[in-house]
C-alpha cells in the first residue's frame, strides 16, 4: 500500500448527550425575567380578586359586568400562561436540539481532526525513519572508507592525514549514532500512537535487521585509533589534536568523542532494539498480522465464491429445458 493511503480512523468516542446540550443553554436575560415576574404578578392579582369577589368578601358589591370582566380576565391570563408555557417548552426543545447538533458537529470535527493529525505524524515518522536509515547506511560506508584511508596513511607515515581520516570517521559515526537515536524515538512515538487506534499502517520500518551492524565498524575504528596512539610519532600529533574543540554532537573535544563514541553507539543500538521489541510494538504487530490475515481470508473466500459461481453457471448452461427429449 502506498504510504499516502495509510490512515488512522477516528476513534469511537461517546457523542455529546442531551444533558450536556441542555447544560450549555444560556439563561434568559434580566429584562425577560422581569417581564415574566410582572405577568405572574398580574395573573396572581386577578386570581385573588376573582376569589374575593365570588366569595362575597368584597365590601362594595360589584355589579355583574365587573364580575364577568374579572372572570374573563382571569381565564384569559390562564390561557395565556398555558400557551406561553407550551411555547417555551417547544422553544427550549428547539434550542437544545440546535445545541446538540452543534456539539455533535464539534465532536465529529474534533475526532476527525485528531485522527488526521495522528495520520500525518505517523506518516512523517515512517517516512523520516526510512530516509534516516539510508543516511545511516551512507555514514557507515563512509566510515569503512575512511578507516581504509587511515590504514593507508599509517603505512605511508602520513601523521596529519591519518588523524584527519580518524576525525572524519568520528564525525560519520556520530551521524550514524544520531540516526539510530532518531529511528528509535520515531519507532516509540509511532507504536504509541498506533497501538490505541484502528489504522491501515504497517509495522514500523526500518527494523534493526534492515540497518547495518555498527559493531564491526566500531571495532575497526578502535583498532585504527589504538594503532595511532601506540606509535610515538602518531601519538605526538594526537596529543596536540585530542583537546581540540569539535562539532560532534554530544562531545566537546575530539578526544572525548573518540573515547566515548563506542559506548554511546552501543546504548543507541540497545535503545533501538528495545523500541522495536516493546509491548506497544507487539500490539501493533498483532494488529497488522490480524488485518493481513483477514484480507487473505477475504480474498480466498472471494476466489472460492467466484469459482463456485462459474461451476453453477456451466451446469445450468448444460442442463436441457424440461420436456425436451
Amino acid at each position: 500500500m502506498d504510504r499516502a493511503q495509510y490512515t488512522i480512523f477516528p476513534e469511537s468516542a461517546r457523542p455529546p448527550s442531551i444533558e450536556e446540550a441542555a447544560s450549555r443553554e444560556r439563561p434568559l436575560p434580566l429584562a425577560a425575567l422581569a417581564l415574566e415576574a410582572l405577568l405572574v404578578g398580574l395573573f396572581a392579582t386577578f386570581c385573588v380578586l376573582a376569589v374575593v369577589v365570588n366569595s362575597g368578601l368584597w365590601a362594595i358589591p360589584p355589579d355583574d359586568q365587573f364580575r364577568v370582566w374579572l372572570r374573563a380576565s382571569a381565564c384569559v391570563f390562564l390561557l395565556y400562561f398555558i400557551g406561553r408555557s407550551q411555547l417555551a417548552i417547544r422553544r427550549r426543545s428547539h434550542r437544545v436540539n440546535q445545541e446538540l447538533a452543534a456539539l455533535t458537529d464539534q465532536h465529529i470535527k474534533r475526532i476527525t481532526d485528531t485522527a488526521a493529525d495522528k495520520t500525518r505524524k505517523a506518516s512523517e515518522w515512517l517516512s523520516s525513519a526510512g530516509a534516516t536509515a539510508s543516511a545511516v547506511v551512507d555514514a557507515v560506508r563512509n566510515v569503512e572508507g575512511l578507516m581504509a584511508t587511515a590504514r593507508a596513511e599509517y603505512d605511508a607515515h602520513a601523521f596529519g592525514p591519518f588523524w584527519d581520516a580518524v576525525e572524519g570517521a568520528a564525525h560519520k559515526l556520530a551521524e550514524a549514532d544520531l540516526g539510530l537515536k532518531f529511528i528509535a524515538e520515531s519507532a516509540t512515538s509511532y507504536y504509541a500512537t498506533l497501538s490505541a487506534c484502528r489504522h491501515t499502517f504497517p509495522v514500523f520500518e526500518p527494523q534493526p535487521q534492515d540497518l547495518p551492524d555498527l559493531r564491526p565498524v566500531l571495532n575497526e575504528f578502535q583498532k585504527v585509533v589504538r594503532l595511532g596512539q601506540t606509535n610515538y610519532e602518531f601519538a605526538n600529533i594526537w596529543e596536540h589534536r585530542r583537546t581540540r574543540a569539535v562539532l560532534i554532537a554530544g562531545f566537546t573535544t575530539l578526544g572525548d568523542a573518540i573515547s566515548s563514541l563506542a559506548n554511546t553507539i552501543e546504548v543507541s543500538i540497545s535503545d533501538l532494539q528495545a523500541a522495536m521489541s516493546s509491548e506497544l510494538a507487539h500490539v501493533v504487530e498483532e494488529q497488522v498480522a490480524l488485518r493481513e490475515q483477514l484480507v487473505t481470508e477475504h480474498e480466498t473466500l472471494q476466489v472460492t465464491l467466484e469459482s463456485q459461481t462459474a461451476m453453477l453457471d456451466n451446469i445450468q448452461r448444460r442442463r436441457k429445458p424440461a420436456g425436451v427429449g
